[in-house]
């Protein structure tokens, strides 16, 4: 598995872990290469979305892929520009294109919150990664709950809360 988190400590405990690093994005654009003839008009888009992972990378450069990478800057610009009562109308809206998709809203929000979790990261302050810190196990949770049909309105409504209150706490402008 990719999410570690998501397994229980005893099979954990029962298991030999074998760590595989992420692929650049040079071995990523050769795998595209080699591979899928002819390249998509989004390939380089899903090759920086990809964040490592060749599974990501062929889901985002199906037919559907293009879709995905929009949805997922749909939804990081919700997270980075919107106030509250905007967001909810834009989150409902967002939600509605990845109704009944839960594999869509599982990538989609896995490369939002490595983006916004990336932009933290150019803030190199004690406060900043402790921020860093809190939403990365926050995301992770999140990404678990997607996984056991909690309802994608509300938990876009909170981790987006939760998201701007991590900020507002650690006083953190990104």
């Amino acid at each position: 598995t990719e999410n570690r988190n998501l397994l229980l400590p005893t099979i954990i405990s029962r298991c030999q872990t074998i760590d595989f690093p992420d692929l650049n994005s040079t071995d990523l654009t050769d795998y595209l290469s080699r591979y899928i003839q002819p390249l998509p008009p989004n390939a380089q888009a899903a090759v920086a979305n990809s964040h490592g992972s060749i599974d990501t990378l062929n889901k985002l450069i199906s037919p559907e892929g293009a879709r995905l990478l929009e949805a997922e800057e749909k939804l990081y610009r919700i997270f980075k520009t919107t106030t509250p009562p905007d967001t909810v109308r834009q989150l409902d809206e967002f939600q509605s294109q990845c109704n009944s998709n839960d594999l869509a809203a599982q990538v989609i929000l896995e490369s939002v919150s490595r983006r916004l979790i990336n932009d933290l990261h150019t803030i190199n302050t004690p406060a900043a990664l402790n921020c860093i810190a809190r939403l990365s196990a926050y995301f992770s949770s999140a990404l678990y709950l997607i996984e056991r049909n909690i309802s994608l309105r509300l938990l876009f409504i909170n981790i987006y809360l939760t998201y701007r209150e991590e900020l507002r706490k650690w006083k953190i402008n990104p």
